[in-house]
């Protein structure tokens, strides 16, 4: 089978990560991630409990897309800064371990965006806190994390905005761990199980 083709085949061979003993070794996914993976549809909502790997998992999913798939456009927004950077290093850690043959070329990259541009993708990350997030272009995977934890009113701003850019045929993930029973995370995951 080839791997290009099978997200559960590349992401093993491919994809590298920091283990608990600060060791860089192969991704070997968790049950959760693996669930996600196999059972995930273009809209998501995930109630997941801390230290799963869920987030990473969703990032090595979107990862193979970008890698191997063209014209692809991604953004990620979490709850704050620190959370969105950590995520899009994960993204440059992907990348830079991959084999050279297998490794999309990056012309430019910054603390918040990744261009690839022979297969003309891009990465874009901001928190939720930001007054300049960009979504006047259409987005084909979007991964909303720790929704819980952003302000409610800029929440529903956010979300609203987001998941206009994305066709019908594109991914959105919204995650977060529980924060109480109001908000827009609560609000969305209860529609979800209804």
């Amino acid at each position: 089978m080839d791997e290009l083709r099978d997200r559960l085949s590349y992401i093993p061979k491919y994809l590298k990560v920091i283990d608990k003993d600060s060791n860089l070794v192969s991704m070997i996914l968790y049950p959760c991630q693996e669930h996600y993976i196999k059972n995930r549809e273009n809209r998501n909502i995930i109630l997941k409990a801390r230290q799963l790997g869920m987030s990473t998992g969703i990032e090595a999913d979107n990862s193979f897309d970008i890698f191997t798939l063209p014209f692809q456009r991604m953004a990620i927004v979490t709850h704050d800064t620190e959370t969105s950077e950590f995520l899009l290093q994960n993204i440059h850690r992907f990348h830079r371990n991959l084999p050279k043959d297998r490794q999309p070329e990056v012309d430019w990259s910054s603390a918040t965006r990744i261009r690839f541009p022979v297969i003309d993708n891009y990465v874009y990350i901001d928190s939720a806190k930001s007054d300049s997030i960009g979504v006047g272009h259409t987005l084909n995977i979007v991964h909303l994390s720790e929704v819980a934890r952003w302000y409610d009113k800029k929440a529903r701003m956010l979300f609203a905005e987001i998941s206009q850019t994305v066709p019908l045929n594109g991914r959105i993930t919204v995650e977060s761990t529980p924060r109480g029973r109001s908000g827009l995370f609560f609000e969305l995951y209860q529609a979800a199980k209804k």
